[in-house]
């Protein structure tokens, strides 16, 4: 298994029971993904190069398995679309685009859902009721001048924390800070706070209770709590 993203690590919990063994091979090496609770599955770095019947690893290691499954994520491309609509895609990155979905050059249109590490239904909710502020005609974008500026803003800002242009959509622990500057542009509603501490609370999971975190439910209380409680209690 390359890649111990969500999709890794939820197909090795799937497969363990089924395999001799499984090799994890991952780069997270300041926050390993915790398999105590699957012990047929041993923990690797980054594959060095692959052989006849396995691959040595970048520790020098060797294993030898029969299948490979690539976790490693997908290069983002946009064949369907024409020249004309002025967009570029370079290493992942999509440009120019007025905070992270809105086509400068043509700003009819818009991408829902383009940043990554960020919780899904959140991020599409926010940024349709984003959007939908100067679609609706309530609000008026910036010149093609200051949202090109605003771009090139985020960029450095990105490069000078050390981010490769492959991640220039990435906004991970950061995308709350994002939903309050859609909201800053616009005046929409925000994600509530108990939307945000409840998905503080149960985003890296998967990292560390692989085995049980589907086993945990949640109900809304009010703005603020939320409880939790397992599967069939309630």
């Amino acid at each position: 298994m390359v890649g111990a993203g969500r999709s890794g690590m939820d197909i090795t919990h799937h497969i363990y029971p089924y395999a001799k063994r499984i090799y994890l091979s991952h780069h997270l090496q300041q926050k390993p993904p915790i398999t105590d609770f699957m012990p047929n599955v041993v923990q690797k770095p980054l594959v060095q190069r692959y052989t006849e019947s396995g691959a040595v690893f970048k520790d020098g290691t060797q294993a030898n398995f029969t299948h490979i499954i690539f976790c490693t994520g997908y290069n983002l491309t946009i064949p369907f679309l024409s020249a004309d609509c002025n967009l570029q895609v370079h290493d992942n990155f999509v440009f120019p685009l007025y905070k992270h979905c809105i086509n400068i050059y043509h700003p009819t249109m818009c991408f829902i859902g383009l940043p990554i590490y960020a919780y899904p239904i959140q991020l599409f909710d926010i940024q349709m009721r984003f959007v939908m502020q100067y679609y609706s005609g309530k609000l008026q974008l910036p010149s093609t001048e200051d949202m090109l500026a605003d771009t090139e803003r985020d960029l450095a800002e990105r490069r000078e924390r050390g981010l490769p242009r492959r991640k220039s959509h990435v906004v991970g622990e950061r995308q709350f800070d994002y939903y309050d500057e859609l909201v800053a542009l616009t005046g929409i509603d925000n994600i509530r706070p108990v939307i945000k501490t409840l998905s503080k609370s149960c985003g890296g999971k998967f990292l560390y209770d692989l085995q049980n975190y589907r086993k945990t439910a949640f109900k809304v209380i009010d703005d603020e709590h939320f409880v939790q409680y397992k599967l069939g209690e309630m």
